[in-house]
């Protein structure tokens, strides 16, 4: 059993885990949200198991209010099958240099966390009409 000091244990109480890792980081199961006021509506994703992988997310309906999440009951499964109002949604965000630099949201594979169980996934969607959404570029 890991043996963690006051700040560490609130820290990894507060974090979500995704039993099934995320695609391309199998072994990345713990995550840490964190957002200051300013970075409002953006936030990052920290890894807890390799503290250099953070991922730049940001809250699905901030950025699309009529975003439909079309998964069957099966896929809840591993986040304890949550009703609609445990969840939380969010889209990972890629960054594309160059001219136009671009900032795009994925919309195809959202992340569902569980607030309640603290319990993640990410979903690869089916739809493939489903395209990268541009957040911003300049």
């Amino acid at each position: 059993m890991e043996e963690f000091g006051p700040i560490e244990k609130e820290i990894v109480d507060k974090a979500f885990t995704f039993p099934l890792g995320i695609p391309g980081y199998p072994d990345a199961r713990r995550f840490v949200f964190s957002q200051t006021p300013d970075e409002h509506p953006f936030a990052r994703m920290l890894c807890l198991e390799k503290p250099d992988l953070v991922f730049a997310v940001i809250d699905a309906f901030y950025l699309k209010p009529d975003y439909v999440v079309d998964i069957d009951d099966t896929q809840l499964e591993v986040v304890g099958s949550p009703g609609p109002l445990d969840c939380l949604i969010f889209f990972i965000l890629k960054i594309e240099g160059g001219k136009p630099f671009r900032v795009k949201a994925n919309l195809r594979a959202p992340l569902l966390l569980n607030k309640e169980k603290r319990l993640g996934r990410q979903i690869v969607m089916a739809d493939e009409s489903l395209s990268d959404q541009a957040v911003f570029e300049f």
